[in-house]
């Protein structure tokens, strides 16, 4: 199976075999944890855009129900802080939701400089990626700029 071969062809057909699983694709049923190996399998192989899709999987609910939330998110995070290192897009658009939307936590113990950190980098990392116009971002960062929490940030 070329999947199985060390290369960026098998690499880059190990992504896409992820992307089947993961949203039901080509017929097939979705299966996160088939859509991990393929993922981690294509990471492997030099895809660095995997490191996104596993950070996405973190996030959904079905994919390792047995973590809570808070190990759920810094597992996401620590991919997505990968997928950002390596310039994809997706993974600011991601990182910049998670930062901001962890400012809705009530049960968030941080001081102001951590919180006005966090809102920083939460825009300027959807900034980016509104600049790339991915997906939402910018209806994202515009809606939070015009919050509250956001108005005092400059880009």
């Amino acid at each position: 199976m070329i999947c199985e071969e060390y290369n960026e062809e098998a690499g880059e057909a190990c992504f896409y075999l992820g992307q089947i699983y993961e949203h039901g694709l080509k017929g097939r049923r979705i299966l996160y944890d088939k859509a991990s190996e393929y993922y981690a399998k294509a990471l492997i192989r030099g895809i660095t855009a995997s490191n996104t899709r596993l950070g996405v999987l973190f996030l959904n609910v079905n994919f390792k129900p047995e973590l809570s939330n808070e190990e759920r998110e810094n597992k996401a995070l620590s991919f997505f802080r990968l997928g950002v290192e390596n310039g994809d897009i997706e993974a600011h658009y991601e990182v910049g939701k998670l930062a901001l939307r962890s400012l809705n936590n009530e049960n968030l113990d941080i001081g102001n400089d951590e919180w006005r950190q966090r809102i920083e980098i939460g825009a300027k990392l959807l900034d980016k990626a509104c600049a790339e116009k991915y997906k939402d971002s910018c209806e994202v960062l515009s809606s939070f700029l015009s919050s509250s929490c956001g108005m005092h940030i400059r880009l």
